[in-house]
């Protein structure tokens, strides 16, 4: 009876510790009105380029396809950006609060908790990025008259934009985990997701061009093929660069997490 009853009992613990960490992060109303002002910003940025036809910001006067209109890096950057600011808030708001050491106690087992609040944050973040995505690339093709270019995968471009806006956000929660301050990881998220792929390109030179393909951004850009945000990478690199940088932000989110102390 005992060994029964042992799975449904872990599985309920696991679906209450999910439901727990739901409730902390839409108990901080800057959070959700956050993800939603981002979302919101991010979809009218790609309707605005369908609408014109052009982007100003990268220089690009002529004629746009669809997808170079949906997925403008210049219009994904603030919700990269947003994203990664998202997942510092949702680790250093329970340090500030000291609410971390009440969660701590009631699931001794750290690592779950981890797993938890990683797997919300990639949930929502990546619902928001796939509404953004979708929409926003049925818009352009409705409303942007020169057609995509045969070769042009927008499948792939949607997929890649669900992965991108999770690995910011798991990047973000990363850095909170390690620095336990808002300001600093704040400054890191920007530094790592904003400026240094502004400041470095793919083409500048041998080195940087090496750095710049390491970026989410860039990756990003390689798979979706928009403008402002185009990597040189192959797409099977630029698919594993993003994997990679999920896997060293779960690594680090759980290890710090479990082993230092609060």
């Amino acid at each position: 009876m005992s060994s029964q009853g042992l799975p449904a009992r872990r599985s309920a613990r696991g679906i209450d510790l999910w439901s727990a960490e739901w409730i902390k992060f839409w108990s901080l109303r800057s959070t959700p009105i956050g993800l939603m002002l981002g979302t919101a910003l991010s979809l009218y940025l790609a309707v605005d380029n369908s609408r014109r036809g052009i982007l100003p910001l990268t220089g690009s006067h002529g004629p746009l396809t669809p997808e170079q209109a949906a997925f403008d890096g210049f219009s994904w950057l603030p919700a990269m950006l947003g994203a990664g600011l998202l997942g510092t808030q949702f680790v250093v708001g329970e340090y500030a609060s000291g609410l971390i050491r009440t969660t701590f106690t009631a699931v001794p087992d750290r690592r779950r908790v981890g797993a938890a609040k990683i797997a919300l944050l990639s949930a929502l973040t990546g619902a928001g990025a796939l509404v953004v995505a979708a929409c926003g690339l049925v818009i352009a093709l409705n409303v942007v008259p020169q057609p995509n270019p045969a070769g042009t995968q927008p499948l792939r471009a949607v997929l890649a934009s669900v992965l991108a806006l999770p690995t910011c956000a798991l990047i973000g929660m990363a850095l909170g985990a390690l620095l336990r301050d808002a300001a600093g990881a704040g400054i890191g998220v920007c530094a790592l997701l904003g400026f240094v792929p502004i400041m470095v390109r793919p083409n500048s030179n041998h080195c940087l061009t090496h750095v710049a393909n390491a970026l989410p951004y860039y990756s990003w850009g390689r798979l979706t093929a928009g403008t402002g945000a185009r990597g040189t990478m192959p797409v099977g690199t630029a698919w594993a660069t993003l994997a990679a940088w999920v896997a060293g932000s779960v690594f680090v989110i759980v290890v710090t997490l479990d082993r230092r102390d609060v």
